[in-house]
């Protein structure tokens, strides 16, 4: 499928898509790291991560970012996210998701290199709800 293949479907499924947004859709920007104090610079943007994203503890209801692969850890904890839309594919080492208001893991990493933290939400998952979704290396805290 070529792109203007994939704009046509999006387009009858109801999305419109300005050509000028298709290549930030298409070619993410690769940063070293984000955290509370630059996250501002990357909302709406596909973004890589060599580095860690510390976007914890500031009240979030949704992640303005999509992310692609974060090499570090990826910390989302401790806001109010009621879904990981937007959330990487595939983090190097911790994903951190607790205390929110998840009540699914929808859209977690496919691939996390250590810890998958998903704790203290909405609903309590399971070990297998986490590894339905994503496969983890190291330790799922439930």
């Amino acid at each position: 499928m070529n792109l203007n293949e994939a704009k046509q479907i999006l387009n009858e499924n109801g999305y419109l898509l300005e050509d000028k947004y298709m290549d930030d859709i298409t070619k993410p920007i690769t940063v070293d790291y984000i955290d509370q104090n630059n996250y501002e610079d990357y909302i709406g943007q596909f973004v890589n991560v060599t580095g860690s994203v510390h976007l914890n503890s500031i009240d979030l209801t949704k992640l303005p970012i999509k992310f692609g692969t974060v090499g570090g850890d990826f910390w989302c904890f401790e806001n109010k996210l009621t879904s990981l839309k937007g959330a990487p594919n595939e983090v190097g080492r911790d994903f951190y998701c607790s205390y929110n208001n998840l009540t699914s893991l929808e859209d977690a990493p496919e691939i996390v290199g250590r810890v998958f933290d998903c704790s203290h939400n909405k609903i309590k998952f399971t070990k297998d709800d986490v590894l339905s979704v994503s496969d983890v290396e190291g330790g799922i805290v439930v």
